[in-house]
């Protein structure tokens, strides 16, 4: 492989871990756009956690 392919295949492979980790913090919002388009893109995913466990 000539380096090119190299650094092809790396950008390939960091946009797919890239999608992972978003899916993993996430699976409700995937789109990429969803989030560069939010006003604060943590608070999608940290509101979950941020709200209290509430006991029954």
């Amino acid at each position: 492989m000539t380096p090119i392919e190299y650094v092809t295949v790396a950008i390939s492979v960091a946009a797919i871990v890239a999608r992972i980790v978003m899916f993993v913090r996430n699976p409700s919002v995937t789109a990429p756009a969803e989030l560069w388009l939010a006003d604060a893109p943590t608070e999608l995913w940290m509101g979950e956690y941020a709200r209290p466990k509430t006991t029954a």
